[in-house]
């Protein structure tokens, strides 16, 4: 629709050319139809990704961001706070005598950026001992601590979902081993070599993953869908 009324606003304005033509009416609905337009490739993009679920690494990050979720949220909770400190401090500290901090916007820029690592105008020719001390502990706070802690928080979770991702049915790794069978079948029917019943274990193991042996989640009564069909069987 947007569309369709930017192709009609611009006939309006050049049918009448001894009038004023105010292209930037033109220029805003088209700038809307961009920013759609981002939206639309980014979702139908993101859509996409729901194929990739046939991989076992890709279920096991996703059922791990969903069960660390809380813990994500308490730590990403936890990094603002210490973000808006720093960002306090240095405005109320430096902001006097440094452009970076001069007043919140800049404040908020500086220290953004501390936290992807792009050390800039970093001389504090103010009160440089303050200023090293405030970026030592920044580095030791938000990038040495609290970036692990957000990291032990994901990783944990992953440790402990391999084994019940493993074990979990999944659809879509079903239907690609189907398709992965039949196309060796094929292969092999147009190459006339020998038929065998095993699937490759690269294969399984991508779709699938590994048990894990050693632990004591693995043992007791399991579940699994083998060609379609429910089976219970028991480790011990």
């Amino acid at each position: 629709m947007l569309f369709f009324a930017k192709i009609k606003r611009t006939d309006g304005c050049v049918s009448s050319p001894q009038n004023f033509i105010p292209f930037h009416a033109i220029a805003q609905v088209d700038h809307v139809v961009r920013i759609l337009l981002g939206f639309l490739v980014f979702l139908t993009i993101l859509k996409t990704l729901r194929y990739s679920r046939v991989f076992y690494d890709v279920r096991l990050a996703q059922r791990a961001i969903q069960i660390a979720l809380p813990g994500i949220t308490h730590m990403a909770f936890v990094v603002s706070v210490y973000f808006f400190v720093y960002m306090a401090f240095g405005y109320l500290v430096f902001g006097q005598h440094e452009w970076n901090y001069c007043n919140l916007i800049h404040a908020t820029q500086t220290v953004f950026s501390y936290c992807v690592s792009a050390f800039q105008n970093t001389k504090f020719s103010s009160n440089r001992v303050l200023g090293v001390l405030f970026l030592a502990s920044f580095m030791l706070i938000i990038s040495c601590i609290l970036v692990n802690l957000f990291r032990a928080v994901i990783l944990s979770a992953y440790e402990e979902l391999k084994q019940p991702v493993y074990e979990e049915p999944s659809d879509e790794a079903e239907a690609m081993t189907y398709l992965c069978h039949k196309l060796r079948m094929l292969i092999r029917f147009l190459t006339c070599q020998p038929r065998t019943k095993e699937e490759p274990e690269f294969v399984t193991d991508m779709l699938y993953g590994q048990p894990e042996k050693k632990t004591r989640q693995y043992l007791g009564l399991k579940t699994r869908l083998v060609n379609g069909k429910k089976v219970a069987y028991i480790v011990v």
